[in-house]
């Protein structure tokens, strides 16, 4: 401290921190060695300067850290998330263990760790010339027409994408990645510039030009590419949602502010635009972005159960009116029928879910509504492959709310048991001959309805695996989340116990077996992977491996274990049939199972009902 003469009090500010704190007056010592008052008791005298200093700069900086996390946590949050009955919570919880806190954390940390604060204006990655033109035409090629909710006309090049839309154009070089490698470098940059766009950016709220909407919807397009191709489903909820909040925010969902019109009243060249052909299409970009938002949204509310989709109102009935009567392009017409489709499906799950009893006649008339699509959707069965499957996935969740009616849930008692030895060659069961199973007539009408859902599980499975190499690669979330269903669907049919003799396991397995199905999805992961150059195995996680073969090993190991499964459940089965069976414990006792490997069997456990399952145990694989 400071030599001050003797018997004068420190200047405000000034005091030692024992006498700041005792409200004593703190008299320094002749000789500048602390206070009389510590030195009378024994104390030792720390100046308050630098201590206070220091204490303000570190409740600064905290606060800052608390504002930025609370800004990021009330954004995530400003969208209602669905509470799920007990059995969808099960099923999510079952599944969600499956993954560990680990994989969670792993893909969570890009939101966690915030970035610097040059990360809002690095619009574009440092991408070499042939690399961008080659991402570019990979998914204008291969990836956009199964979810065309962007118009990117043959002569845009990648350095004009650049420019006019370097969020856009960051995402599609993201997922159109020509290696595994190279798409999780990407994704992990993206993941920190949309944090940067989304929770860093200061804007002001009062600024409605022209550029700041451009931009908006520069960053709109790249999150629903990223969430449509980017195989990031454990974030798949939380980016949709922030797409929603964005739609929200921009009002593409609702009609414009009551002074909406004076903006007619302007010269264009104020307005931003020079002429009436560009107004029109940058009304159908944002029309197609905000029906994309709601075609995502639905497949993964109902893939997750986590979230509520965009509800739909008539701004955006307008918007589908729009675009469908755009005969310019046929990309337009193709993407308004796939959003009738995902608003058929939606309205269903709606009913279903809405009580305990379905409206039965208000689900008959939404399959009226699928019928009248079905010409639609043969007319372009020849342009847009994926189009009959989505068709085939919509009568598959009409049939099965019809037969939710009147039918019970399957209630199989859980049991737990022991794995079984690993299975020898598959092959497939025979037809029951007396069976039709490529009929429904002459049977009960919740009966028949099974049989539609099956016929459609056959329909949607063929189409979305007879696609080329080239083209299944480039299958949108939309499309997996159809193929997870059909997989989670098809184990519950082969489950269920029907009160008719004519519906039993060998039947269902005579229309599509679940273990052929995973065997066909193997073939065509690894026929991807060829394509695009990767080596076989796929595990080593260079810049050559990963990616569709990883997904492929996934697969049949899941393939295996579902082998297994089916083995191991027929004999308990059989043993409760026979009187054998005293319980759920032991009962691999007397049936050649090892002890020591117990499992608990996956069709009581909600393991394989749920699609979230399948979709998880795919891409955790090569996680």
């Amino acid at each position: 401290m400071e030599r001050r003469p003797v018997n004068h009090s420190a200047p405000y500010g000034h005091a030692c921190m024992s006498c700041f704190k005792a409200k004593c007056r703190c008299i320094p010592r002749h000789d500048g060695h602390g206070c009389q008052r510590c030195h009378r008791l024994k104390k030792h005298c720390a100046p308050s300067n630098s201590v206070r200093r220091r204490a303000v700069d570190q409740k600064q900086d905290s606060d800052g850290r608390i504002a930025r996390l609370e800004g990021l946590v009330s954004l995530l949050q400003s969208r209602n998330v669905n509470e799920g009955d007990p059995t969808v919570e099960l099923e999510h919880g079952v599944s969600s263990g499956l993954e560990g806190l680990d994989g969670v954390e792993a893909f969570m940390a890009p939101f966690l760790t915030m970035p610097g604060a040059d990360i809002p204006n690095a619009g574009t990655p440092e991408t070499p010339e042939s690399s961008a033109a080659a991402c570019l035409d990979t998914f204008r090629s291969h990836m956009l027409p199964h979810f065309p909710f962007i118009h990117l006309p043959a002569q845009v090049t990648a350095q004009q994408l650049q420019l006019e839309r370097p969020f856009l154009f960051r995402a599609i070089a993201c997922v159109a990645s020509p290696t595994s490698y190279e798409k999780r470098t990407r994704a992990s940059e993206f993941k920190r510039a949309l944090c940067g766009r989304a929770f860093l950016q200061q804007q002001d709220e009062n600024d409605i030009q022209p550029d700041r909407m451009d931009q908006a919807i520069d960053f709109l397009l790249g999150l629903l590419t990223y969430v449509a191709w980017g195989w990031d489903h454990l974030l798949s909820s939380r980016l949709i949602m922030l797409a929603v909040s964005l739609v929200g925010e921009m009002r593409l969902d609702k009609p414009g502010p009551p002074d909406v019109h004076t903006l007619g009243l302007l010269p264009p060249d104020i307005i931003g635009y020079g002429h009436g052909p560009a107004i029109r299409e940058h009304l159908l970009e944002r029309q197609r972005a905000v029906l994309a938002c709601f075609v995502l949204s639905s497949a993964i509310s109902a893939y997750s159960g986590q979230v509520d989709a965009l509800r739909w109102t008539p701004q955006m009935e307008q918007g589908l009116a729009a675009i469908s009567a755009n005969a310019e392009l046929q990309t337009d017409a193709i993407l308004a029928l796939q959003v009738r489709l995902q608003l058929i499906a939606e309205q269903a799950l709606h009913e279903r879910d809405q009580s305990h009893e379905t409206d039965h006649a208000a689900a008959e008339a939404l399959l009226a509504q699928l019928e009248e699509l079905r010409p639609a959707v043969q007319q372009h069965k020849g342009i847009n492959y994926t189009l009959p499957a989505h068709f085939h996935a919509t009568e598959l969740t009409l049939h099965e709310t019809l037969h939710s009616t009147t039918t019970p849930t399957n209630t199989i008692p859980q049991i737990t048991v022991t794995a079984c030895p690993p299975p020898g060659t598959h092959t497939t069961l025979p037809q029951n001959n007396n069976t039709n199973t490529n009929t429904t007539n002459n049977i009960p009408p919740n009966l028949a309805h099974l049989w539609h859902a099956l016929l459609a599980i056959q329909s949607t499975s063929a189409t979305l695996l007879a696609l080329p190499p080239a083209d299944f690669r480039g299958m949108a979330f939309p499309q997996w989340a159809q193929l997870t269903r059909c997989l989670a669907a098809l184990h519950r049919f082969e489950t269920l116990r029907v009160p008719d003799p004519r519906w039993t396991a060998a039947a269902v397995r005579g229309v599509v077996d679940l273990p052929v199905l995973l065997g066909g999805l193997v073939g065509r992961l690894e026929a991807a992977g060829r394509e695009v150059g990767e080596g076989p195995g796929g595990g080593g996680g260079g810049a050559g491996s990963g990616g569709f073969m990883g997904l492929a090993g996934g697969v049949r190991r899941l393939r295996e274990r579902v082998l297994r499964e089916r083995v191991l459940r027929e004999r308990v089965l059989r043993e409760r049939e026979g009187g054998e069976m005293g319980g759920a414990v032991g009962a691999g006792a007397g049936v050649g199972i090892p002890e020591g490997e117990g499992i608990v069997m996956g069709a009581q456990k909600g393991f394989f009902r749920n699609p979230r399952f399948w979709l998880n145990h795919f891409f955790t694989e090569i996680d």
